[in-house]
């Protein structure tokens, strides 16, 4: 898929979403149904994409299951005692850039993999890491924030905020 195709269909999930977002919430699926349906002309050039992208995932979830090490006395690499119990990753990823500039993952074979890919994977790890121990400390403000006093599980953010900061989240 093309940078212009790619632009595109993030065009396309962006008018979709927003349209669900007035409902409050929607699940992926709904939102792949109101793109199937109101866009299905440009998304014709993007199944292939689409297949590729399903492929993908199937295969990250895969991988993130296997090991190099079962932990059951299997084994594809002999392991000092001192680390025998560590779970290793059978393949991992890396950060990659294809000859049109697209960023995408090699997957390596962790016993194949150089110091250099490793090194490239342990900072991708951290940088995710950083990014959700950053997310989650903003969430954390806004339950301290809320505090104990609500007792409507139910409730929503949006009406939280109104009531305790006199304003709406989007003004924030």
């Amino acid at each position: 898929m093309t940078k212009n195709e790619k632009a595109r269909l993030r065009e396309i999930v962006r008018a979709c979403r927003d349209e669900l977002r007035a409902s409050g919430r929607y699940t992926t699926s709904e939102l792949y149904e109101l793109g199937k349906f109101k866009y299905s002309e440009q998304l014709k050039a993007c199944s292939e994409q689409w297949e590729r992208s399903a492929f993908t995932t199937i295969h990250r979830e895969l991988a993130r299951q296997e090991q190099a090490f079962t932990g059951e006395g299997e084994t594809q690499l002999t392991f000092p005692s001192e680390i025998m119990n560590i779970k290793i990753p059978a393949s991992i990823t890396v950060p990659y850039r294809t000859e049109d500039g697209d960023d995408e993952f090699l997957w390596t074979i962790f016993e194949e993999a150089t110091l250099q890919e490793f090194h490239a994977y342990i900072g991708m790890l951290r940088a995710q890491i950083a990014a959700d121990t950053n997310r989650l400390n903003d969430m954390l403000v806004i339950e301290d924030s809320i505090g104990n006093d609500i007792e409507d599980m139910a409730e929503t953010m949006g009406s939280i905020f109104k009531r305790l900061f006199g304003r709406d989240q989007d003004a924030a």
